[in-house]
């Protein structure tokens, strides 16, 4: 149970990683800030 849990975690945060360099690749002069306000 608690492998499962831990394996499960990093394909969240990688989705949320790749999602978010495909804003900052569709917004590159946006600030963090907004970035962070938008999501």
């Amino acid at each position: 149970m608690k492998h499962r849990k831990a394996s499960s975690e990093v394909p969240r945060k990688f989705i949320f990683y790749e999602k978010t360099k495909l804003v900052f690749q569709a917004f590159p002069k946006m600030h963090l800030a907004d970035l962070l306000r938008e999501i």
